[in-house]
């Protein structure tokens, strides 16, 4: 066959099965085909080939597996396992905040730019801007949530720090300048993790106002999802950061107590050992008893028996200057 034959569909008839043919510049018009390769030409006239077509109207698909990466922004939008959880948990997450307000901002003065597209608070004062006691860096994320009139809260990101010879500006971030349904827009859910700050750090905010929002006009709503746990240190402890430690007592580590000497310590109410010391061992003659009944002390000069062997026979009498007893 041909690249250029044409054979009219009523000429072939009684076909059957064909198992394995090369054809090009073939056109069906009609019937099934199954098993087939195609490695080029057309699908409703869009290319087939490499990534395409890129668009097409199916009736009925069959996918084992696959990936969608981006979220839906149209009804009929095919969604990923990320977008579903989100949804389920009635949460839309979107990237983090460095800062949150605790107040509201200095005086400022909104323009809404199109829509929301573009909106900006400027500082109606020059000055450098701080929130949560953070001074703020171009290019910051930063949750407005405490503004007297609602409709000016949302996400912004800093455009101008401020100074002594200038304003402050934020500009809406652009993953939420318009509302809808879509992960990068306003709506009911949307949840914010804050990453500094002295009072926010680690905390979470949910947008609550449901749709219809018309940005600029409707009122912003931000409700604390999270907190990070506080702890304190009680007494005798330390805590530094995520750790604690037990407090020093000064006392110096090593052994206490031994054959001359005997341990003594003192303890508070926390159990600990606030002091160790050693101590001699003195004991007096008068608290010694249980001696044998021959037994005598010399108290006056018992420092001249330096050595030798006392035997097992009585001593009796008074003795003045032994250097030496025998048996």
């Amino acid at each position: 066959m041909s690249a250029s034959a044409t054979i009219p569909s009523s000429d072939v008839t009684g076909l059957g099965t064909i198992a394995s043919q090369n054809a090009n510049n073939v056109a069906i018009t009609g019937g099934t085909a199954s098993g087939v390769a195609i490695t080029g030409g057309s699908v409703n006239n869009a290319p087939i080939g490499g990534v395409t077509p890129s668009t097409g109207a199916f009736t009925s698909l069959a996918i084992n597996s696959g990936t969608v990466a981006s979220a839906p922004t149209t009804a009929n939008d095919i969604v990923n396992k990320s977008y579903v959880d989100g949804i389920s948990a009635g949460i839309n997450f979107h990237q983090s905040c460095r800062l949150a307000t605790v107040v509201a901002l200095p005086a400022n003065t909104y323009n809404n730019g199109t829509s929301g597209v573009g909106a900006t608070l400027t500082a109606n004062a020059n000055g450098a801007l701080s929130v949560d006691s953070t001074p703020v860096v171009v290019g910051n994320r930063v949750l407005v949530k405490n503004e007297a009139n609602g409709a000016y809260n949302g996400v912004y990101t800093v455009t101008a720090t401020g100074g002594a010879g200038a304003p402050y500006v934020l500009t809406r971030a652009t993953d939420y300048d318009t509302a809808g349904t879509g992960v990068n827009q306003i709506d009911s859910g949307d949840f914010f993790l804050i990453t500094g700050g002295s009072t926010n750090t680690n905390t979470s905010w949910v947008q609550q106002t449901p749709l219809p929002i018309t940005v600029g006009t409707t009122n912003l709503v931000f409700t604390q999802f999270a907190a990070p746990v506080l702890y304190s240190a009680g007494t005798g402890l330390n805590l530094a950061v995520n750790t604690f430690n037990i407090s020093d007592t000064t006392v110096a580590a090593g052994a206490y107590g031994g054959a001359s000497s005997v341990a003594t310590f003192s303890v508070n109410a926390q159990g600990q050992l606030t002091a160790a010391a050693n101590t001699a061992i003195a004991i007096s003659s008068a608290a010694v008893s249980g001696l044998a009944a021959s037994a005598t002390t010399d108290t006056t000069n018992a420092a001249n028996i330096t050595s030798g062997i006392l035997p097992s026979g009585r001593l009796s009498g008074t003795y003045n200057g032994i250097t030496g007893v025998d048996t």
